[in-house]
């Protein structure tokens, strides 16, 4: 570590720096995967996992601005190096994004998540997480800059060019179900939860919106087909077909 070749580049410094972040963004995560109950340690923990994250961000950026070799391996093609740091920045600003929104700082949160895809527009994953976080922020905020006509609208735009990345992924589908659904256009939304379905049979936000606009006797296939999938994630067909039993039972007895 530390020597230079005789180009002058400087591998050591690099491998340091790519192991710094790798090591630090694992950090991160397992400190987001925590199940703490206590409001002053979790404060504590995502305040660690911002500036963990930042880091790990700084380290990877850093490699962009000094003459860090173009790959690290004589196997490797000599842009292979750049893909993958451009893929690493993309992801530690997701990470980033992550934490400033475990501590409600959705602002700066949105800041970086806008950075990823700036920086990879072809990415699906954070294509997708800006998506849903505009979509979940113009649903439940009350701040300005969320619930206004246009930042609605953008929630929309966003999961659509999402839907066009990756045709085969259910969870565009799904949320675009749950916009139109929220404002008021049922037809759209039941296709767009039944796009979802066809790729997923299980999936839970496309289930559960299916389930509430045709309501529980109505998807009785649907649901037949999620629980022979024997998902975890199948317990809204399991609630719907026994709250149609119960209502037929009901009948009955009437």
């Amino acid at each position: 570590f530390g020597n230079k070749d005789k180009d002058g580049i400087d591998y050591g410094t690099s491998i340091k720096l790519l192991l710094k972040s790798h090591c630090l963004s694992g950090l991160v995560r397992i400190m987001l995967s925590q199940n703490e109950s206590d409001p002053m340690v979790l404060e504590k923990i995502y305040e660690q996992a911002e500036a963990d994250s930042k880091e790990s961000l700084e380290s990877l950026c850093s490699l962009q601005k000094t003459n860090c070799p173009t790959n690290l391996h004589y196997w490797t093609k000599s842009d292979s190096f750049q893909t993958a740091l451009d893929f690493q920045i993309c992801v530690t600003h997701q990470l980033v994004a992550e934490s400033l929104i475990r501590s409600c700082k959705f602002r700066e949160a949105e800041d970086f998540l806008k950075q990823a895809v700036l920086g990879s527009a072809s990415n699906y994953d954070a294509s997708f997480s800006l998506g849903a976080f505009w979509l979940r922020m113009s649903l439940y905020s009350n701040e300005s800059p969320f619930n206004t006509p246009e930042a609605i609208k953008k929630a929309q735009v966003q999961l659509l060019k999402t839907a066009k990345l990756n045709t085969r992924k259910p969870d565009p589908f799904s949320l675009l179900g749950v916009w139109y659904e929220f404002h008021n256009d049922s037809k759209r939304a039941a296709g767009c939860y039944s796009k979802a379905l066809l790729l997923d049979p299980s999936h839970p936000v496309a289930g559960r919106g299916i389930v509430r606009l045709r309501g529980q006797e109505e998807v009785s296939d649907i649901c037949d087909k999620a629980i022979k999938l024997r998902s975890n994630t199948c317990g809204w067909a399991w609630k719907a077909i026994g709250d149609a039993k119960v209502i037929n039972d009901a009948s009955d007895e009437d």
